[in-house]
């Protein structure tokens, strides 16, 4: 069996626990839980797979291709994967991300260790509700990864993960009581002046924006609890308003202009501000992210933020590697020997190849 093989089992093996987690959330919502975080666990480790299969082994000093066929081995937890996500392959996972998976393992956990199927309806209910929620978060986060940040891994699978998008919002009944329940606040933000969109998750218009642009913002969704980045801008062709979510990738509804993240940060960023920074001492090129590993996509505003086009987060500063010389985000202390997300630094010189 060759690696794309065990590929394959892998992301249908996954698929198959997140289509049964949806359907049993009516009649077993614990097992919904127990389901659904094997199934974001798995794809996590399909993606490391992709790259090599020795980084699903939790400890690569164990790693055994013949007992990997079986089976046989200890694989990495999610905070484990989430590492190398980061650390080996330079495609990690949002601090959203990350916290939004990790609630669902603590409520999976709690559901395997004390989660009575008791009680009347309505409190069966709530509890379809609340498990609800967090899946719609969760989903929508993987869904982009899926889909965009891990596309071309994932390409082959689209049809059926678009599948699991459609299943899990046949079950947004749940939420009509937290919609209910969240229309005060919804109404007291747009009183003060908020925006509010249709959430991408829940698709409840509750979506608190600021009423804001150029410059990144979080979102809340009272509904669903979804909170990500979001960025306005005019779109450069027609001046349609156009709304970034999450990552750098959009389309004006105007004129149907595509927008990536190096579209946007060039949009942002200007040059003069980053000619003066040059005069200064400071950095003249783009400027690298160690949040979301973008490269040259910090870009520098009018204004003098520093804003990543690849994760909408804006920064106070950026700092040079003192090897390679780019400016990025983050601590570049001893980056000389160490090098910064794009270099190896004068440590790298030294490895064997």
């Amino acid at each position: 069996m060759d690696r794309q093989q065990v590929l394959q089992r892998v992301v249908e093996n996954a698929l198959d626990f997140l289509t049964k987690s949806i359907n049993d959330l009516n009649s077993s919502p614990k097992h919904s839980v127990i389901g659904f975080y094997t199934g974001v666990e798995l794809f996590l480790k399909a993606r490391l797979l992709a790259e090599h299969w020795t980084l699903v082994v939790s400890k690569a000093q164990d790693a055994d291709a013949s007992a990997f066929l079986r089976g046989d081995f200890s694989s990495v937890t999610l905070k484990e994967a989430a590492t190398k996500l980061e650390k080996v392959l330079g495609s990690g996972l949002s601090a959203s991300e990350l916290q939004t998976f990790i609630n669902v393992g603590n409520h999976r956990n709690k559901m395997i260790h004390f989660f009575h199927e008791e009680g009347g309806e309505l409190e069966r209910e709530q509890v379809r509700t609340r498990i609800l929620m967090l899946q719609m978060t969760a989903w929508h986060q993987l869904n982009i990864l899926l889909t965009r940040q891990w596309g071309d891994v994932f390409a082959p699978w689209q049809r059926e993960i678009s599948s699991i998008q459609r299943k899990l919002r046949g079950h947004r009944k749940y939420l009509k009581a937290a919609y209910k329940h969240a229309r005060p606040a919804i109404t007291e933000a747009k009183a003060t002046g908020c925006i509010i969109e249709t959430c991408p998750a829940c698709k409840y218009k509750a979506e608190i924006h600021l009423d804001l642009k150029d410059y990144p913002y979080e979102t809340t969704c009272p509904v669903c609890e979804l909170a990500q980045h979001a960025l306005r801008i005019d779109c450069p062709n027609c001046e349609t308003e156009i709304l970034f979510r999450q990552d750098g990738h959009a389309a004006c509804s105007g004129c149907e202009m595509t927008i990536e993240p190096t579209d946007l940060a060039e949009l942002l960023d200007d040059a003069g501000a980053r000619h003066l920074a040059a005069l200064e001492g400071e950095f003249s090129e783009l400027g690298n992210c160690t949040g979301c590993d973008g490269h040259h996509l910090i870009a520098t505003t009018e204004g003098g933020q520093h804003i990543c086009a690849g994760c909408l987060t804006a920064f106070e500063e950026l700092s040079f590697c003192e090897f390679c010389g780019d400016s990025n985000s983050g601590d570049m202390t001893e980056s000389y020997l160490k090098g910064c997300n794009h270099c190896e630094g004068r440590s790298g010189l030294y490895r064997d190849d």
